[in-house]
Formats: C-alpha cells, sequence, structure tokens
C-alpha cells in the first residue's frame, strides 16, 4: 500500500463562522420552526433546503460553531431527511455536534460529512451515535483523516445497525484498517454500496477484495478508482468476481488497467450476466492522488462493455448531488 495523503483544501479545525451571526439566523429559525419543505429550492443567506428535503451546508465555513447551531436546530426537525454538511472545517467537535444530532432525529436519512478534517475520534462519535440509529441509510466520510483505527468503530457500528445500505470511506487513509472491515464484510448482510476508491490500495489489496466478494452475497456496488491496482489487481479481483452473484456495479476508473486487464475484465463478463456495469474511465482526481489512468476504452477489449448504469441514479447518490457543484 502506497503512502496514505487525504487530498482536501481542509487540513484544520475552525472556531467559528467568519461571516454575522444575523446570516445564519433565517435557516437556523426556519429548521427549528419545523417548516414545512418548499415548493422551489429555498436559498438563505447561508445554506439551501430543497423541494426533496436536502438541507445543503457544504462549503459555508460553518466551522465548530456553526454547524453546533445547526444541528441543534434540527434535533426535533421532521422534515429535513438530508443534511449535507461538506468542506466546513468544523473536525472532530462538529462531527461530536451531528453525532448528538442523529442520536435523537429519527428522520435524517443521508449524512454527509465529507472534508471537513474529521479524526478517529470524530468518526468514534458518530459510529457510537449511528448504532442505535434507525432512518440514516447512508454515511459518507470522504476525504477525512479518519485512520486506520476507525475501522474498529466502523465495524461495530455495522454490527449494530442493519439499516445503513451506503458506506463512503474514499481518501479516508484508513490503510491496513480496511483489512479489518473486509473482514467483516465476509458476513455483512446489509451494505450494499460501498466507496473504497482513493486510497492508494494496491494490487495485493485486491487478495482480501476478491476473498470478500466470495463470500459476501448482498453488496451491489463496489466502488474501488483512483488506486494503483493494475493488471495484477485485476487478476486477483477475477477469483471473487467469477464466484460473486450480487455484484451489480464495479468502478476501476484510473486504476492503472492495461490490455491485460482488460481482457481479464471482458473474458469474464461475457459469461457473468450478475454484473451489469463497470466503470473504466478516468477520474477526476487521478492527478491529485498520484494515480494512473486506464488504458483507453476505445483502445481495448472492454470497448462496447456500458460504463454506466444509464440514466439511472440510486436514491442515496441523488440525495448528495448539490455537493458536487
Amino acid at each position: 500500500m502506497q503512502n496514505n495523503t487525504v487530498v482536501c483544501p481542509i487540513d484544520y479545525v475552525k472556531d467559528t463562522f467568519p461571516f454575522h451571526r444575523s446570516d445564519l439566523d433565517p435557516v437556523l429559525a426556519y429548521l427549528e420552526n419545523n417548516q414545512p419543505l418548499p415548493v422551489t429550492d429555498l436559498v438563505f443567506p447561508v445554506g439551501t433546503v430543497t423541494t426533496d428535503g436536502r438541507l445543503d451546508m457544504c462549503k459555508q465555513q460553518l466551522g465548530v460553531e456553526g454547524v453546533q447551531l445547526v444541528a441543534a436546530a434540527l434535533r426535533e426537525n421532521t422534515q429535513i431527511k438530508h443534511i449535507l454538511m461538506g468542506t466546513n472545517a468544523f473536525g472532530n467537535p462538529g462531527a461530536q455536534a451531528v453525532a448528538d444530532l442523529v442520536s435523537v432525529n429519527r428522520t435524517i436519512e443521508t449524512v454527509y460529512l465529507g472534508c471537513n478534517y474529521i479524526e478517529q475520534a470524530g468518526t468514534e462519535a458518530l459510529c457510537e451515535a449511528l448504532g442505535g440509529n434507525r432512518s440514516v441509510k447512508s454515511m459518507w466520510l470522504k476525504r477525512n483523516p479518519i485512520g486506520s483505527q476507525s475501522m474498529k468503530n466502523i465495524v461495530r457500528l455495522l454490527q449494530q445497525n442493519p439499516h445503513l445500505r451506503t458506506l463512503d470511506l474514499v481518501n479516508t487513509c484508513a490503510g491496513e484498517g480496511f483489512l479489518t472491515l473486509l473482514e467483516y464484510l465476509k458476513e455483512n448482510r446489509t451494505v450494499e454500496r460501498l466507496y473504497l476508491s482513493g486510497n492508494y490500495l494496491t494490487a495485493d489489496m485486491m487478495i482480501p477484495v476478491s476473498d470478500m466478494l466470495i463470500a459476501n452475497k448482498h453488496l451491489k456496488s463496489l466502488f474501488l478508482s483512483v488506486n494503483n491496482i493494475g493488471d495484477k489487481g485485476v487478476a486477483h479481483l477475477i477469483r471473487g468476481l467469477q464466484q460473486n452473484t450480487t455484484l451489480e456495479q464495479l468502478s476501476l476508473s484510473s486504476c492503472g488497467i492495461e490490455a491485460e486487464g482488460m481482457q481479464l475484465l471482458h473474458d469474464l463478463l461475457s459469461s457473468r450476466p450478475y454484473l451489469k456495469w463497470i466503470d473504466l474511465g478516468y477520474a477526476p482526481s487521478t492527478k491529485a492522488l498520484g494515480a494512473k489512468g486506464n488504458l483507453p476504452l476505445h483502445l481495448s477489449a472492454m470497448k462496447d462493455f456500458p460504463a454506466s448504469p444509464g440514466n439511472f441514479v440510486h436514491p442515496d447518490s441523488k440525495a448528495i448531488k448539490s455537493v458536487y457543484r
């Protein structure tokens, strides 16, 4: 495994926000009063509430104090289903505020906390709070330095909570900790979508991934893009893919796959109807994470295989669509 680095503009924790409290008050009042969802997206001086129940507070410079205020305003709210808090520099204290929120709120389904400098302590607080939660279906922790020790907390969470179906651990510096997670996932029957992209995983790490795929009978989507997998890693993956009958979507964009790996995938997919879509394209984060693009599809044996699920967007991905603006 290569050296782990989280690529995120936030590598610090901010105590508070740079704007006047009066700018935050309108959205806080809206949330505290449990107002019905708007008929058109409602844009506040800070944050947006959408017609489908998203509270989008991404990139609002909330800091610790800001996220604490927002979390407090949401405690008894029954309208907001998706909280998007990415890139706000609130670190472990902010994660604790979100943990306190999901321990009492029974409406929130999506928790998006990407790029906030959350470490192991914050992850532990979130996992403990979510252990007893029954509404949250997806947790997104991408681009936070949660570290390898967080995997034991995540495993414990998954053991306690059968309702989480999407787990995002993209670029989280978990290193060898992923071995702990993969071992547990052999027996897990709840997680449907697993994001492990951008974690500097090597070809040899595809051996435990393959072992997991052989044993796991529930996972539907696996995202491994922007890892140093190459043809050797594909060869390891093939073993698991040959025996797995539930995986429908596999993402291997920018994994340094050349002609040999493409041919292996082609040969597999020619006889395996279960895997419906595979992404072998070029990921936007390729250069930032020091990854290598794949052989261009039009030059490979995979040129005619569908790369994406057409117009289908999973509800958990749809819920966070605005974070990529």
